[in-house]
């Protein structure tokens, strides 16, 4: 039942109703951004562990991650994160830029998407068996934040088909690779029609391109 107030303090209790009602408004229906962060090549390629990896580029990503309360990965991204930037964290060694990053992914949500991986060791992660867009869904629902996807091609496209990717960040590298894993091969219902936003060119030759959606 709702109550009316009149008198005196009747402009606060009406001020202070329709604030309550719009904060649990925004609460309910928040949802997180999807944001990709993927290393490209000029011919096609995306590959994790083949990037330029410097100081520029790791002040960059940490900025980013500034907006960011989640990460979700595949299983062999996962495992290549697992295996190093724990250390890092732990025995703070590395630039300022690597510690700071090392920190960051510590300590957020890590969700890995895997039927085969049984176990995390690094601290705030969990495993999800099978990927739909209703967990999504509700990862986002949940998120106070932006989540991020680092690499991991495979678990990118299917989040693109189900159209859950909301900001695209790629990373595109100063070589040809020739070959490697590609983010799609031939997946007609992947085609987005994407909005540009920014470019930004490090010394190292990588040009990150900002998309988001139209």
């Amino acid at each position: 039942m709702i109550k009316y107030y009149t008198g005196k303090y009747s402009w606060y209790g009406g001020w202070y109703f329709l604030l309550s009602n719009l904060c649990c408004y925004r609460q309910k229906f928040h949802l997180g951004k999807i944001t990709l962060h993927l290393n490209i090549t000029p011919d096609g390629f995306c590959d994790h562990r083949t990037g330029v990896v410097n100081t520029e580029m790791m002040k960059s990503v940490n900025e980013l991650l500034k907006s960011v309360n989640s990460a979700i990965f595949g299983r062999t991204t996962y495992q290549l994160f697992e295996s190093y930037w724990p250390i890092v964290w732990k025995e703070k060694k590395g630039s300022d830029e690597d510690i700071m990053f090392s920190g960051l992914m510590d300590n957020m949500e890590k969700i890995v998407f895997t039927r085969t991986l049984t176990n995390t060791e690094w601290k705030n992660s969990r495993i999800i068996r099978e990927l739909n867009k209703q967990e999504i869904l509700k990862i986002k629902d949940q998120s106070e934040k932006d989540i991020i996807v680092f690499g991991s091609p495979g678990l990118a496209s299917q989040l693109i088909e189900l159209d859950l990717v909301d900001d695209y960040y790629f990373l595109v590298q100063p070589f040809v690779a020739g070959g490697g894993p590609r983010l799609f091969y031939s997946q007609p219902n992947a085609k987005r029609k994407l909005q540009f936003k920014n470019a930004q060119s490090f010394e190292s030759g990588v040009v990150i391109l900002h998309y988001g959606l139209t």
